[in-house]
């Protein structure tokens, strides 16, 4: 909502004259160019004002909350199942499992945070994203099978997260410190690129 909704003068408009009808339409839909919106009223901040860096965290708190929630709803329905079929494990075993997808899902998180922040427009960023993801599971899959590009598997962040594994022996620190380090120098990065970015 706001100065980036397309149809929000018609609301503003319509608020005004007490006459709001049952549906907003937007005319022209699309992204808006930010360059060409009015200069937001940063004197209503006051003494505080929101920098860039508080942005990227909170953005960063945000994924690792949802999550985190995704996450363990994904662990409580297994419990729940091994709970009405018991398959003779724990699910504490999976625990583990669980752990090791919320750090994959955050350095993937983080690399979306990376596109977002060079990217000016929310379209090439989903795209940079998925793009990035795709080509990384293909190749942790191809390299599995074809011996030539055995070598390049370690550059898939999909090789460090290895369920099975984790379940029989627990999360390895090797390939958790691989995913958290890779999380957080993608997070510097776009704290830095968003920092020098011309909004």
């Amino acid at each position: 909502t706001g100065e980036g909704e397309r149809v929000w003068p018609s609301v503003v408009e319509a608020a005004s004259r007490h006459a709001a009808p049952r549906m907003f339409r937007a005319a022209e839909p699309g992204s808006v160019d930010v360059r060409h919106l009015p200069v937001p009223r940063y004197d209503l901040l006051g003494a505080r004002p929101v920098r860039r860096v508080d942005h990227v965290w909170a953005a960063v708190g945000v994924i690792g909350v949802g999550l985190a929630a995704v996450v363990l709803s994904a662990w409580a329905g297994t419990a729940v199942g091994l709970r009405f079929r018991p398959l003779g494990v724990s699910p504490w075993t999976f625990l583990a499992v669980a752990g090791s997808a919320w750090l994959l899902f955050m350095a993937w998180g983080a690399v979306g945070l990376l596109a977002s922040a060079a990217a000016r427009e929310s379209g090439p960023a989903i795209g940079w994203t998925s793009a990035a993801i795709a080509v990384s599971f293909v190749l942790e899959y191809l390299a599995r099978l074809w011996k030539p590009i055995a070598a390049l598997r370690p550059l898939s962040l999909f090789a460090y997260y290895q369920p099975p594994e984790i379940a029989r022996g627990g999360l390895g620190i090797g390939n958790a410190a691989c995913l958290v380090g890779v999380g957080l120098a993608l997070i510097l990065a776009a704290l830095v690129v968003f920092q020098r970015r011309d909004l």
